[in-house]
Formats: C-alpha cells, sequence, structure tokens
C-alpha cells in the first residue's frame, strides 16, 4: 500500500469528520443579513468513512493542534489537547470522536487547521510511519 493512499485517505476521513464548523441561527427566520454579534460554538470531529484497506488493522494519527481561521484575528486555537485515533476503530465502531468543542466569538470563520504529529499505519503486524509533509492538514 503506498504512503500516498493513506495520507489521502486521512485527508478524507477528517474532512468527512468536521461535524459542526460553526453554529448560525436559523437562516429560515429572515433573509437581512445576520451581524457578526455575540459567540457561536465550533464542534470538531473525527471519524473514517473510507472503504476497508486490505491488510490494514490500524490507522493511528496524533492530534496535537486544531485551529480555525478567523478573517479578522487569523488562526484562533480551539483545541491544544494532543489526541490519538485510531481511524480503523473509528470505522468498525461507526463512531464520531471530538476534536475539539469551543466558543469563539461570532464572525467568519473559512478554514480549519490540524497539526497532525503522527501517522501510524499496521499492516500484517507491521507498523510504520505515513509522513505528512507539512504536519498540517488544512480543511
Amino acid at each position: 500500500m503506498s504512503k500516498k493512499l493513506i495520507v489521502v485517505g486521512v485527508i478524507v476521513v477528517v474532512a468527512l469528520g468536521a461535524l459542526w464548523f460553526y453554529s448560525s441561527p436559523n437562516k429560515s427566520e429572515t433573509s437581512a443579513p445576520i451581524s457578526a454579534t455575540g459567540n457561536g460554538k465550533v464542534v470538531v470531529g473525527i471519524t473514517d468513512a473510507t472503504t476497508m484497506i486490505q491488510g490494514v488493522s490500524a490507522i493511528t494519527v496524533t492530534v496535537d493542534k486544531v485551529e480555525v481561521q478567523n478573517a479578522m484575528q487569523g488562526w484562533v486555537t480551539i483545541s491544544s489537547a494532543s489526541k490519538q485515533y485510531d481511524l480503523i476503530h473509528l470505522k468498525q465502531s461507526g463512531a464520531v470522536a471530538l476534536l475539539a468543542d469551543a466558543n469563539l466569538p461570532a464572525g467568519t470563520y473559512n478554514q480549519i487547521r490540524l497539526t497532525i504529529s503522527k501517522a501510524m499505519v499496521t499492516t500484517s503486524g507491521k507498523t510504520t510511519e505515513a509522513k505528512l509533509p507539512s504536519g498540517t492538514l488544512k480543511i
């Protein structure tokens, strides 16, 4: 299995795992622009929705930091707790694991950035490290 396939799989998994990026009021109530005042909540999750990769028994990803980009403030850290996730286990259980849950000032947030320190793949009992060249994943 190529490391490129694994990295692409991780990217797809994390992209699908971003559950709710920014909560907003019910847009059907008004068609007028909503002012950016008050606070909102961001919840980011991770799961594995890829097809089964033959021979792979574990894909473990360590996420050290989760940030969101605000048009006015730049990158804002919403979690700096290092957490490890087994993507194959998440797929088998159908679970979504929590990456971050934070209250933020209202505004426009247009990207999520994950700092990933390690990605390990176990195939046929042998564990090897997959490379994410930048160490970050932007969604």
